[in-house]
């Protein structure tokens, strides 16, 4: 969970410089819009401008072409005297005017021609500056679509990462649900513990032998899985005393009763399951846990080697086995020199 939560806290940072670049290239997007749409005003007011000037251009030079023409055709001597200060009335000084004129056109054409030629180059700058900013806007366009997708991914990943801790979170809280129940259940066991002892002393006090047997029958042939001593419960993984010996033992195999002696218990019993005990006298007593069902009942006079109930997996246990104990005045103790 720490691992994931520090897994978010590293795309939450992701998230924000992608929205940050995303953001950085939305405002570089916007400013190269407004340079194209101001390249293209301008283009298009001294495009207007330019046909402005060829339409003048035309009118000039066909007024100034007329103008001589008239002129050459229409001698009037008192205009020609006022143009040019002598007899227009004299062949070729029509010639001349008109001649005049016309190069006055066509130092208005030059002239208007090589402002058109500025124009045109002016124009060719503006439309160069245009295919850059239009290039520009083209890979802002594709840088942005690439942001927005990596900015979409961290996004996803995000989304997946927190799903992935609150299934974490929910796991953690059923765990811990689960180590309430096995506290209870391990709170549980020792209160049977100290039950079944004082059971043990209860019944061993009415008990009339004095003597414990000295040797005891193995109540299954099979070998022992888990003997008596600390380990690591197979259940709730701490380290407890076993207080007896794990026997293997198919399910629905029968137990036997390792000596003579009276049944103390015969039932449900806890973390036990259907267990059965036998009081031998001398403060000894035998149970015999985990059992599928029980052959016996209480306060029944069992001999050694009777049956008393078939191996089982009843309560806390992880597989059909045999769980068998040696008590002495109510103790636990290791059953290996009674056998």
């Amino acid at each position: 969970i720490l691992a994931t939560a520090g897994r978010i806290d590293e795309l939450s940072d992701e998230l924000v410089h992608a929205r940050a670049l995303l953001q950085e290239t939305d405002a570089e997007l916007a400013a190269t819009s407004a340079a194209l749409d101001d390249l293209r005003e301008r283009i298009a007011r001294r495009t207007v401008r330019i046909e402005e000037f060829r339409v003048e251009i035309e009118e000039a030079k066909a007024a100034a072409v007329a103008r001589a023409v008239e002129l050459y055709m229409t001698v009037e001597p008192d205009a020609a005297s006022s143009f040019f200060g002598t007899d227009a009335a004299r062949p070729g000084v029509g010639l001349v005017y008109a001649d005049r004129a016309q190069q006055s056109a066509d130092r208005v054409v030059a002239t208007l021609g090589a402002l058109r030629g500025l124009e045109r180059t002016e124009i060719a700058r503006l439309e160069a500056d245009q295919d850059e900013v239009e290039r520009r806007g083209e890979e802002l366009a594709a840088q942005r679509i690439a942001r927005e997708e990596a900015s979409d991914a961290v996004t996803t990943a995000l989304a997946e990462v927190e799903a992935e801790l609150v299934a974490q979170r929910d796991l953690l809280a059923q765990v811990e649900a689960d180590i309430a129940q096995i506290d209870g259940e391990i709170a549980a066991l020792a209160r049977e513990e100290e039950r079944l002892a004082e059971l043990i002393r209860e019944e061993q006090a009415q008990s009339l032998a004095d003597t414990e047997p000295g040797i005891l029958l193995r109540p299954v042939p099979g070998a022992v899985s888990s003997p008596y001593g600390f380990r690591v419960h197979p259940i709730f993984g701490d380290q407890r005393l076993h207080t007896g010996w794990d026997m293997d033992g198919v399910c629905g195999a029968p137990i036997v009763a390792s000596a003579s002696g009276r049944v103390m218990l015969a039932s449900w019993f806890g973390g036990y399951g259907n267990a059965v005990m036998i009081d031998h006298g001398g403060g000894m007593a035998t149970l015999y846990a985990h059992q599928s069902s029980l052959a016996v009942a209480y306060d029944q006079q069992v001999g050694a080697g009777d049956v008393v109930g078939w191996v089982g997996t009843t309560g806390l246990s992880t597989g059909c086995h045999l769980h068998w104990e040696v008590r002495i005045a109510g103790t636990p103790v290791d059953p290996a020199p009674y056998v």
